[in-house]
């Protein structure tokens, strides 16, 4: 996520926090297949999966 993204959406508060997201657990490295699991300090999990590519593999 490059900060000039962040800088023109820093009014889109939804927009701010998944880019924010993206960067903090580097997802944009995830490769495919993958899943990503995280849970928060109250309990809450969010799980990320990153769909293999049709066609591939």
């Amino acid at each position: 996520c490059s900060n000039g993204w962040r800088w023109w959406n820093r009014k889109n508060k939804k927009a701010l926090a998944l880019a924010s997201f993206y960067e903090a657990f580097n997802l944009n490295s995830l490769q495919p297949g993958s899943v990503v699991v995280v849970t928060t300090q109250s309990g809450m999990t969010i799980q990320i999966h990153k769909p293999k590519e049709e066609g591939r593999g």
